[in-house]
């Protein structure tokens, strides 16, 4: 971000609510002003929900495990992308009803369908409604969330969407702004005005965010579109070209008896036997190929589960730990990576050029990135450390590999056990077989996969683009209700691209 001349009023500061002084302040506060000042129809939040903060738990009750646990510790990285991420939630230790070393029933202090947490620091101003919370453990917000009871009269997802808006977010932002850390008080956060529209607008505003939020969850779920891209470059620099039946829909296949004899295990599974895995085998079958074990001076290595560190007592300094959600679509995605300690990362430290595979889990199995020594950082117990003979270029051609549809198909094929429990071992990581083509040209597969994530747009900025398309069509509403003063500067609230690029004015570090 450029330095730029910022004009502020005496009158400004003075009108600023406690004297503000500070320029990121007066900066988002002037980019929302034509949306802020136009409302004709408005109250304030206070008036419509109750607030509280999340709870402060010590770090004696974080489990290390994410298997069975009856309650999910919620901070900002969980609620970061405006839906609930499991995997970005700390577990938590229970006896009997209540969380272990304290006095508090885990199952009354969970979210409740008419409640929405705002995070009010790191990222301060992320909403996300207790609507979405369907069964499984109890969330328990930290205490980087505040709580909103909302008012019966009102849709928690219709609050929720309004508070999800950019325009509302940069207005949060600002007002979070002016400290070492950004941090948004309930103070600041029960005078924020929203518009009073009636209940079936309310419904209809709060459907069309809930549909956003499916949309946001699908892509998160799937990575498809990214195995494409790897397909495409394998082809174009390695000459490797699938048969277009792998991604043909079958809707019945017979299996003889004795192709299920010859399979490692007695495999019954259309995993195994399905179009996919018998086109990819028999393309291997007809070139020559390494063993990825062969390719690599160490691991694969399970990393250890890492000693958590609480938000309260991290700073921007503080290690990472990558878990599975942290990798996306072959890059390492640092806002949804969780806090850990130094000791934790001298235990299983990795290193630049290191082969990061994720080891669990239907759908993110297999899925591969190159650390690239940004942060100092360790991983989970889900994510597998490889260090990979010849450097990175062999590193990003393997990881382009793995996230192309020959190596999906084949660590797929290999996982075991049940859905919701699948794993791929170490070994049978070591076993995916590659063609000899992708390492003889890795320095051109390296840089054509680099390219391609460079163009590639991050999943993250994708689920941003869907929230401002519905943010748009909010803008579009509150307009129609006449709830909203029309003009040409309201008029880019209603534009998608206009709202992604004011987000971009929240993750700036420039201002930090």
């Amino acid at each position: 971000m450029a330095l730029m001349k910022l004009p502020v009023t005496a009158e400004g500061i003075a009108l600023s609510g406690g004297a503000r002084l500070d320029p990121r302040f007066h900066y988002l506060r002037r980019a929302v002003a034509p949306l802020m000042d136009g409302l004709e129809k408005s109250v304030r939040l206070g008036s419509m929900a109750s607030f509280s903060n999340g709870l402060n738990l010590p770090r004696s009750a974080y489990s290390d495990d994410l298997g069975d646990t009856d309650a999910l510790y919620a901070s900002v990285a969980a609620l970061s992308s405006s839906t609930l991420r499991v995997s970005n939630c700390v577990p938590l230790r229970t006896v009997g009803d209540r969380i272990a070393g304290t006095r508090i029933d885990y199952k009354s202090a969970g979210v409740q369908p008419d409640e929405i947490l705002v995070t009010r620091s790191g990222t301060p101003g992320i909403a996300w409604s207790g609507t979405q919370a369907v069964g499984g453990a109890a969330i328990i917000p930290s205490g980087f969330v505040i709580r909103l009871r909302v008012d019966p009269k009102v849709d928690p997802n219709y609050l929720a969407a309004v508070l999800s808006h950019p325009g509302w977010r940069l207005l949060t932002a600002a007002l979070a702004a002016g400290k070492r850390q950004d941090n948004l008080s309930q103070e600041q956060l029960v005078d924020v005005r929203i518009p009073i529209v009636g209940g079936d607008v309310q419904e209809g505003i709060a459907c069309r965010y809930e549909e956003a939020l499916r949309q946001v969850e699908e892509i998160y779920r799937s990575e498809e579109d990214f195995a494409q891209v790897c397909d495409e470059v394998l082809s174009r620099c390695a000459g490797l070209t699938l048969s277009p039946s792998v991604r043909n829909p079958v809707q019945q296949s017979r299996i003889a008896l004795a192709d299920v004899a010859g399979t490692r295990g007695l495999r019954l599974d259309n995993r195994w036997h399905g179009p996919e895995n018998s086109a990819v085998r028999s393309s291997l079958s007809a070139v020559p190929v390494f063993r990825l074990g062969s390719l690599l001076l160490s691991g694969p290595s399970k990393g250890r589960q890492p000693t958590w560190t609480a938000e309260e007592e991290a700073d921007e300094d503080t290690p990472r730990a990558i878990a599975t959600a942290t990798i996306q679509a072959g890059t390492i995605n640092w806002e949804s990576a969780k806090l850990t300690t130094e000791r934790s990362v001298s235990l299983f430290p990795i290193n630049d050029g290191d082969l990061l595979v994720a080891m669990d889990g239907d759908g993110s199995l297999g899925k591969a990135a190159v650390y690239r020594g940004d942060l100092p950082a360790t991983v989970d117990s889900h994510i597998s450390r490889s260090r990979v003979r010849g450097g990175e270029e062999i590193a990003d051609a393997v990881s382009c590999y793995l996230n192309s549809t020959w190596g999906k198909v084949q660590t797929t094929s290999l996982m075991t056990g049940a859905t919701g429990q699948t794993q791929l071992s170490p070994t049978d990581l070591r076993d995916v077989a590659i063609p000899v083509a992708v390492i003889d040209r890795a320095a051109v597969v390296a840089g054509a996969y680099r390219e391609a994530l460079r163009q590639y747009e991050p999943i993250v900025r994708r689920a941003r683009r869907i929230l401002c398309e519905a943010s748009a069509d909010l803008t579009r509403r509150l307009l129609a209700e006449g709830v909203l003063r029309s003009g040409e500067k309201v008029a880019k609230f209603e534009d998608p691209s206009y709202l992604l690029s004011t987000f971009d004015l929240l993750y700036t570090r420039a201002w930090r």
